[in-house]
């Protein structure tokens, strides 16, 4: 698996986005919820899990989101802070990326 995988349900659930991230170190894979707006008063953003909890990355989480840039600009932020924290300090989101 590559650095991360990114799953959307199409606004099944308040969690839409599903970031699945692969620790730098462990190899563990991790998983972030996030809604479109994760930062909103009334979105959603959260670790959810690891693979060792019984989580795992497949259809069931929606569809593979082919391009970074298919997510809203604040779900890009919060998706690169899940990154570092699973050790990717290296993780660079450039402005231009963002927008």
């Amino acid at each position: 698996m590559r650095k991360f995988r990114i799953y959307d349900n199409g606004v099944k659930s308040c969690d839409r986005y599903t970031f699945v991230i692969r620790e730098k170190d462990s190899r563990e894979l991790q998983f972030w919820g996030s809604s479109e707006n994760p930062s909103h008063p009334q979105g959603f953003g959260q670790y959810c899990g690891s693979g060792s909890d019984g989580y795992h990355a497949g259809r069931h989480l929606g569809a593979k989101v082919r391009q970074f840039s298919e997510l809203p600009y604040i779900a890009r932020v919060y998706f690169a802070d899940c990154a570092k924290s699973c050790g990717w300090s290296d993780f660079q989101i450039d402005r231009e990326t963002l927008a």
